[in-house]
């Protein structure tokens, strides 16, 4: 496939971009493995007070959507007023997609923020670069298209060009990776056959991919939605064969982006503000699976487990 890259490509990929970013700056990291002069990238999440900001950027597509869309409300009912969140995204964008556009300058993403828990306001569009200079983000987070999530050769020399180019911008910033979800039972998504039309076989590969790409690219947080969205398909909350989404891939959206939200808040908000999902209050009438308050309980509950349990 076009996407297999030689390791020789990969390095000389990561190479290309160095020297194109260097042009415009006076010294850039060798690797994603040498940012900070001894050899680690592993940066912690910072410790906040409550009126101290937080700032995260996410560089996506529509998965980026369906993860963030309670973010917003899930920060006000915390009542957190500091936190800024922000997303790039182009529908389907894959990392290689992300990668093609870095050093563009292009402005073909679509730009939303939301501060002090409001909801998201759509700010025009932007190129990959100006988002990142928008402010001083604490966070960065991105992902893979969700077809190519769980084929970690699709990956590479993407992420870690990315990462190289986010750091040569924000050095001081965690780089977060959202763990995508496998879709639905009975998806009709073209990229479903990438897994023999089985959930579980998605499932794994994703955990696999993952895996590999914090080994590989030292991300330094991992958001586990799809580990959140397999746990509650497992629960009494679930409504094969969609199993929490609306189409087959997207999230349901009640209760799959309910939970998703809750994974970004657990895995990002909670251990900055040293709070917790479990007990929000924020509840939503709509999607096929409403989230009342026994739902909220037990979505709550699956988004808690999966960042404790996820070994990153």
């Amino acid at each position: 496939m076009a996407l297999c890259l030689s390791c020789s490509n990969h390095h000389s990929m990561i190479d290309d971009l160095e020297e194109q970013v260097a042009e415009k700056n006076d010294t850039i990291p060798n690797s994603t493995r040498d940012m900070d002069g001894n050899g680690s990238t592993k940066k912690v999440l910072p410790d906040k007070t409550p009126t101290d900001s937080l700032k995260i950027l996410a560089i996506g597509n529509s998965f980026t959507d369906d993860g963030m869309t309670y973010l917003p409300g899930l920060i006000a009912h915390a009542g957190l007023s500091y936190v800024k969140i922000a997303k790039i995204v182009v529908g389907g964008a894959s990392l290689q997609y992300h990668y093609n556009h870095a050093l563009q300058y292009d402005n073909v993403y679509n730009y939303y923020t939301s501060e002090g828990g409001r909801s998201f306001s759509k700010k025009g569009k932007k190129s990959f670069s100006d988002a990142l200079s928008d402010d001083q983000w604490d966070i960065v987070v991105m992902q893979q298209v969700s077809q190519y999530s769980g084929l970690y050769y699709t990956y590479q020399p993407y992420l870690d060009s990315l990462i190289v180019f986010v750091r040569r911008q924000l050095p001081h910033s965690v780089i977060a990776w959202q763990m995508t979800w496998a879709y639905g039972s009975e998806s009709t998504h073209s990229g479903f056959s990438n897994y023999n039309q089985n959930q579980t076989t998605m499932y794994n590969a994703i955990c696999t991919s993952v895996d590999e790409a914090v080994k590989e690219s030292n991300l330094d947080v991992v958001i586990p939605s799809g580990m959140a969205i397999q746990k509650l398909r497992a629960t009494s909350v679930n409504n094969p064969p969609l199993d929490l989404t609306r189409d087959g891939y997207h999230l349901d959206f009640g209760a799959g982006r309910y939970v998703a939200g809750c994974t970004w808040f657990e895995s990002l908000i909670a251990p900055v503000y040293y709070t917790c999902v479990i007990g929000n209050t924020l509840r939503t009438k709509y999607g096929r699976v409403p989230v009342d308050n026994d739902v909220a309980t037990i979505c709550q509950q699956a988004a808690h487990e999966a960042v404790e349990e996820f070994p990153y």
